[in-house]
C-alpha cells in the first residue's frame, strides 16, 4: 500500500465504520471495552495498538483485522471511491460520472 502505515489505515477504517453505525466513540468504547482516548488516538493514526485491542475493536464492529487494514484499490492505495468521491484514505478523487 502506497505510503500509508498500517495504523493509519486501522484507525481510518475504524473511523468509517463506526459513523456507518452511527455510534459516537463512546459506544465503541463501551463495545469494545477500550476506552474512549485510546480509540480516538488510534482513530486520529497518533498511535498504533497492540493485536489484543485491534481485535476487540474489529469484532465490536463486526469485522475482522485483516479487513481493517487491507489496502484499498484506488489508483494510489487499490480501494476505488464511487465516482466523483475521494478515497478516505489517501484522498486520490476518482472522475464524477459525465451525465447527459
Amino acid at each position: 500500500m502506497a505510503d500509508i502505515a498500517p495504523h493509519v489505515v486501522f484507525g481510518t477504517r475504524m473511523r468509517q465504520l463506526r459513523e456507518a453505525r452511527g455510534w459516537r466513540i463512546g459506544e465503541l468504547a463501551t463495545r469494545s471495552g477500550i476506552c474512549r482516548a485510546t480509540l480516538y488516538n488510534i482513530q486520529e493514526g497518533r498511535r498504533s495498538c497492540a493485536l489484543d485491542i485491534a481485535a476487540a475493536v474489529a469484532r465490536a464492529l463486526g469485522t475482522t483485522i485483516d479487513a481493517m487494514i487491507a489496502p484499498c484499490a484506488c489508483a494510489r492505495c487499490y480501494d476505488a471511491p464511487p465516482a466523483g468521491f475521494a478515497c478516505s484514505l489517501c484522498g486520490v478523487a476518482t472522475p464524477a460520472v459525465a451525465r447527459g
